[in-house]
């Protein structure tokens, strides 16, 4: 008998084997409840985050009387130059940003700048007037560790039992929520300590067009979507 037949039968061989595998599914498990509190969380810190919006979208927010305060950032020198400046605003549903166009340089004059704060005037709407504070660097937010977490149990974890990996990944893409809902099912449910491998499982194809549906029909059928996901695929 080899090294490796006597370890497989040996009784303590197959404790400690069975130990470490216990341990990384309580590992995995652990991972996938911080996922799911993850995604949750930056859920509602994503719905209190102003999305990118454009300013025809302001202007048709404020003519409906939507919003109920405008931050304009204006150029340190007035009347030179030219360029895209930010506006923030605040009201009904999720706080909006954009950029408008300011030009003093060649052609017509351009400042949608003034045309904002004009019509936040004119509809009521608290304005505040400051000078441009550019400001770079990436946003990471909670939802998007959640979703990163929820693509590695994807590619490296055990595989899923109600769709295959690209189905899920097909998924995760198009349909942000996805996400939530792998780490809570996959490939057990998070509140069964074991299920029965799934009979029939969604294959890639299909979940292609299935997330190209629910891309075009979720932020019409469900508005606090559209608030929280304006631009996804």
């Amino acid at each position: 008998m080899g090294r490796r037949e006597a370890e497989l039968t040996d009784p303590a061989w197959t404790g400690v084997e069975a130990l470490g595998t216990a341990q990384q599914r309580t590992w995995v498990l652990v991972v996938r409840v911080a996922a799911a509190i993850s995604i949750v969380v930056g859920w509602v810190a994503l719905y209190q985050t102003p999305a990118h919006r454009t300013v025809d979208d302001l202007l048709a927010a404020l003519d409906a009387g939507e919003v109920t305060q405008v931050t304009v950032e204006r150029p340190e020198t007035a009347g030179i130059g030219s360029g895209s400046y930010p506006v923030r605003w605040e009201g009904e549903g999720r706080p909006g940003y954009a950029y408008y166009d300011y030009s003093t340089e060649t052609g017509p004059r351009v400042d949608e700048g003034a045309e904002i704060i004009r019509a936040a005037e004119s509809s009521g709407a608290r304005v505040e007037v400051m000078g441009y504070n550019p400001i770079g660097g990436t946003t990471w937010n909670l939802h998007g560790i959640g979703a990163l977490v929820a693509l590695f149990l994807l590619v490296g974890g055990r595989a899923p039992r109600l769709a295959t990996r690209w189905a899920w990944f097909w998924l995760l893409w198009s349909v942000p929520p996805a996400a939530l809902v792998f780490v809570l099912v996959e490939p057990v449910p998070l509140w069964r300590s074991g299920a029965l491998p799934a009979t029939r499982r969604l294959t890639g194809g299909w979940a292609f067009l299935l997330a190209l549906m629910l891309g075009n029909t979720l932020p019409q059928l469900v508005p606090l979507y559209g608030e929280l996901f304006p631009d996804t695929p």
